[in-house]
């Protein structure tokens, strides 16, 4: 009784599609190299394909959770919103690395119905983000030695 409906990104290519189980797990998980002082925007797409139930995607704790777990803590990171049969929701959040090394990065159902807990993921992606901005005074500095040599060489 799955909604029928295309992946998210074309429409006609893969996704991932979750039958939920009556105890909470991880649908989804996999171990990715980060940098410490790096942020990363973590984002996948979700969508609820049972029949006419609406899955909960609010987090953390009711619904699909991004979480990110370094060995020592776990720390949810994803917001979303209540999903609709055949309608996709991004899940979102930004995480800065604390050490360098291998974190586990996992999408996990913390939904315990065994009706109505189905889902797809698609478009599952983690990118670094320049979270250093170059601060007002090292601009004025650049510019000012750059209109001094000009003035310099007449």
């Amino acid at each position: 009784a799955f909604y029928s409906m295309g992946d998210h990104t074309t429409g006609t290519g893969n996704m991932m599609v979750v039958n939920g189980g009556g105890q909470a797990n991880t649908a989804w998980s996999q171990s990715v190299a980060v940098t410490a002082g790096t942020q990363y925007d973590l984002s996948a797409w979700a969508a609820n394909v049972c029949c006419d139930a609406t899955f909960n995607f609010n987090f953390p704790g009711s619904g699909l959770e991004l979480i990110i777990m370094d060995g020592v803590t776990s720390t949810s990171i994803a917001a979303g919103s209540t999903g609709l049969a055949g309608v996709w929701n991004k899940l979102s959040g930004n995480w800065t690395a604390t050490s360098t090394g291998n974190v586990t990065v996992a999408i996990l159902n913390t939904v315990t119905a065994l009706n109505g807990n189905d889902f797809a993921l698609d478009d599952i992606s983690m990118t670094a983000v320049s979270n250093t901005p170059v601060p007002a005074s090292l601009l004025l500095l650049a510019v000012g030695l750059l209109g001094f040599g000009t003035v310099r060489r007449r």
